[in-house]
């Protein structure tokens, strides 16, 4: 039986650990455990760190590499702690295995924040246990001992011994506490801090397959999804015969899809003997769309709701202590702006995809480049009632994500293809449709009005004797916090909605979002008074809406 570390007693690692294995891993809260196993000669390896006996030591990324360089950083905190030599360390992509990893999501740059303090004492602890199998070995204090390049140093008898060596005995001691490792001082770091390629880099260079875009499945059939340019749209009907008789078509067919935005939408599925194609057929498919409420939504609709919402008072007051209405109306001095900006594509130079392997016995196998495993299986789960256990992930390197990765409406595509054609299948997004059909980065507009109440005074900061116009409501405050006696006031207005060309993805929190950003304004320092925050929705039937917060910020 498999058991994860948080479940493992000292009394199973003991026994379990007979075999002479080094293992260390986290559990999902962060917490250290360590298991021992036997399942062949030499050394199992689990969660992050393997030690083999010739001394090379393997580590396990467990997040999503798009690009940012967290499969070789990460893995360089647990080698700086454990104080081996890089040239001596091979690093693999871990999958899906929340039990064993912990979370593993890669989006907001959070995933050295969470994860640097418990990957160093990871190490910390590996190193501890090598120092103690050392120290007992030549009856002496573990004080006494220091390591170094993958080995532990006794300076006084002038003995050294490899971690290799050790791991036989250290898989023996018990587990150390994690909040009782000594951690090394930055100052002594030998890694951190240095220039260092990132483990892919090579292959990168002379092109070996590394993207999810490159997987390989004996028996692959190739897939491309056509989907409505309009968000919510939905086919009505194809020229699927047709599309049928095209060289290399497998079949094609209308998905229905559900009524998730952000999951499986409705389209019209191509499967192949190759990409090429499936694109080619692609080019032949008509489809008679119904367009739905979408077709209505409009950038200058958007506009217009987001100046119409720009003067209006929030419904919900968070804090209120001045009269900002009679500041602005006594100010020396008064500056206004609103400032736009655009939905922008995610537009990732690797096509979404994703390989899905539906198997008669009900389980699901699945190689994705994505910045959210955990989710992508979730929504599999809530999409086709696959229970989890019987979804395996493997995390592919992204060509790239800029967000787009963090939804997973390309992995239940894909499993949704696989399921009908009862064959492992690579979906494939065309790049030239990346933009009329992809996610997009939310638009805003933004309007400000900042006062001085003294005049001629410069502003600490500014070279006028009034605030710059500012791009975000928060700016504008803080601006205001700098002047001996200002107002501000600044209203943010952020249409979440979709337009004609697939505008953007529905965010149910984009209200939330930008309402804590007009929290953020007022509360920027002692003094400011007031806050608002409202949505205004669009019509029930309408599939986006826009939401505006204003944050009113005044000091006297």
């Amino acid at each position: 039986m498999m058991h994860t570390p948080a479940s493992l007693s000292r009394r199973r690692f003991l026994r379990n650990s007979a075999g002479g294995a080094l293992l260390i891993g986290m559990s999902a809260g962060g917490a250290l455990a360590a298991v021992g196993a036997a399942r062949e000669a030499g050394f199992t390896p689990n969660a992050f760190i393997r030690i083999a006996r010739d001394g090379s030591v393997t580590l396990t990324s467990k997040q999503p590499e798009i690009g940012q360089g967290i499969k070789t950083s990460l893995p360089m905190v647990i080698a700086e702690e454990l104080d081996v030599d890089w040239k001596n360390v091979r690093i693999v992509q871990g999958d899906l295995n929340p039990a064993a990893y912990g979370g593993q999501g890669a989006g907001g740059s959070t995933s050295t924040p969470n994860n640097y303090e418990n990957f160093r004492r990871l190490g910390a602890a590996a190193r501890a246990m090598l120092v103690q199998a050392a120290a007992q070995g030549w009856n002496v204090a573990p004080g006494e001992c220091s390591t170094e390049g993958g080995a532990v140093l006794h300076a006084a008898s002038k003995r050294r011994i490899a971690y290799g060596a050790l791991a036989d005995s250290a898989a023996r001691l018990p587990v150390p506490d994690a909040a009782s490792v000594t951690l090394k001082d930055p100052a002594n770091f030998k890694l951190l801090g240095t220039r260092v390629g990132g483990v892919d880099n090579g292959a990168i260079v002379v092109g070996k397959p590394l993207f999810g875009i490159d997987v390989q499945i004996p028996g692959m059939l190739h897939a491309v999804y056509a989907k409505c340019p309009v968000f919510g749209g939905k086919p009505v009907k194809a020229n699927l015969d047709a599309v049928r008789a095209l060289p290399g078509v497998k079949d094609a067919f209308i998905i229905e899809g559900t009524a998730n935005l952000n999951g499986l939408r409705p389209g019209v599925a191509i499967v192949a003997t190759s990409t090429w194609a499936a694109i080619r057929a692609r080019r032949a498919l008509e489809v008679e769309w119904d367009e739905g409420v979408g077709a209505s939504h409009s950038w200058a609709g958007f506009t217009a709701q987001a100046q119409a919402a720009k003067g209006k008072a929030g419904s919900s007051v968070m804090r209120s202590d001045g009269d900002i209405d009679k500041a602005l109306a006594g100010a020396a001095k008064t500056v206004e702006a609103t400032y736009s900006y655009p939905f922008i594509s995610h537009a990732s130079m690797e096509p979404q995809n994703c390989t899905a392997w539906a198997k008669p016995d009900g389980s699901l196998e699945l190689w994705a480049p994505t910045q959210n495993p955990g989710a992508g299986q979730a929504l599999v789960t809530s999409t086709f009632g696959i229970p989890k256990e019987r979804i395996s992930m493997h995390i592919i390197r992204s060509g790239g994500g800029f967000g787009r990765r963090l939804s997973s409406d390309f992995i239940v595509e894909a499993t949704a293809i696989a399921q009908r054609v009862k064959a492992p299948v690579k979906l494939t997004g065309p790049a030239k449709t990346i933009c009329s059909t992809t996610t997009s980065a939310p638009a805003a507009s933004t309007s400000c009005v900042a006062a001085s109440m003294r005049k001629a005074r410069r502003w600490p900061g500014t070279t006028t004797s009034s605030p710059s116009p500012t791009a975000s409501s928060a700016t504008a405050s803080r601006c205001c916090s700098r002047a001996a006696a200002a107002t501000c006031r600044a209203t943010s207005s952020r249409a979440a909605g979709y337009g004609t060309a697939s505008w953007n993805r529905p965010r149910s929190n984009a209200g939330c979002r930008w309402a804590h950003g007009a929290r953020q304004a007022a509360a920027c320092s002692p003094g400011y008074s007031t806050a608002s925050s409202t949505n205004w929705r669009t019509p029930p039937d309408a599939i986006g809406w826009p939401s505006a917060s204003n944050s009113w910020a005044t000091r006297t």
